[in-house]
């Protein structure tokens, strides 16, 4: 399928990526410290290591986008910084895993 007629698109794939990353993430981080169960923590482990594939590959599908593309450059870029969003707060989120 040919998106290049439509460059909003692929921020909106960023957008809806950046909100479940940050809303899964945060409901595992409340969950964590209200039970402190090993489970949940085990859960959220595994989910950081998906959340990071899956943003990659969407980051990954923007840059390429942007270097190969005029139309919606801007909107691209918009959706890759939404993205590169979520890593300092998945930094934070560690630190008070890590501390808890």
């Amino acid at each position: 399928m040919n998106f290049d007629h439509r460059p909003w698109m692929p921020r909106r794939t960023s957008a809806v990526a950046f909100l479940v990353s940050f809303s899964f993430g945060t409901i595992l981080l409340v969950t964590f410290q209200l039970t402190d169960s090993e489970a949940v923590f085990v859960l959220g482990f595994f989910y950081v290591i998906a959340a990071i594939v899956a943003n990659l590959i969407v980051l990954t599908n923007n840059l390429l986008r942007i270097c190969f593309y005029k139309a919606g450059r801007k909107s691209l870029l918009i959706g890759s910084a939404l993205l590169l969003l979520n890593l300092p707060i998945a930094y934070y989120y560690f630190n008070i895993v890590t501390n808890f």
